[in-house]
């Protein structure tokens, strides 16, 4: 395995050790759509599941099974990283340019869930859950002079009674 590859998977079981050392899970989210507020945009989603199923694939693409509810343990992490990593040493060496490429494209992808995670809060009261995710957006200009952070939301209610 040559030093990139080893590094890669050193990160990614670093972020791994931060979840299970702060008693966390990784939940798959949604992106939030930082140019929603150009236009004032909202839109329903109906299929939640299967976007969360595409993040999972490009997170950890030979994945076999994605659980239902997009959430993972440190542990089931941590043995998805493994069987990756080990199907990727013994590709051909004309392949592992592009598996590492794949492994840092995935290593972003899970910096930004993590991200994510660490920017939402959930509740849920009488059968109904709230989830509230923010991120940073940028400057934007309100007079020559002047300038003010913008932020964008995403509040998702879901019926779970």
């Amino acid at each position: 395995m040559n030093k990139a590859i080893c590094t890669v998977y050193r990160a990614f079981f670093r972020y791994n050790r931060q979840l299970q050392a702060a008693g966390q899970q990784l939940e798959i989210r949604t992106p939030l759509d930082k140019e929603a507020f150009l236009n004032a945009s909202y839109a329903w989603v109906v299929n939640e599941s299967a976007s969360r199923q595409d993040l999972v694939e490009l997170l950890l693409p030979n994945i076999l099974e994605v659980p239902e509810a997009g959430v993972f343990s440190p542990e089931a992490m941590r043995t998805c990283i493994r069987v990756n990593f080990a199907a990727s040493k013994s590709a051909p060496l004309e392949q592992q340019g592009q598996l590492l490429d794949q492994a840092f494209g995935a290593l972003r992808i899970l910096s930004e869930q993590i991200h994510m995670q660490d920017c939402s809060s959930d509740s849920i009261t009488d059968g109904i859950k709230i989830n509230v995710t923010s991120a940073y957006v940028g400057k934007v200009p309100v007079s020559t002079v002047a300038t003010r952070n913008l932020f964008t939301y995403r509040v998702r209610v879901t019926n779970v009674g």
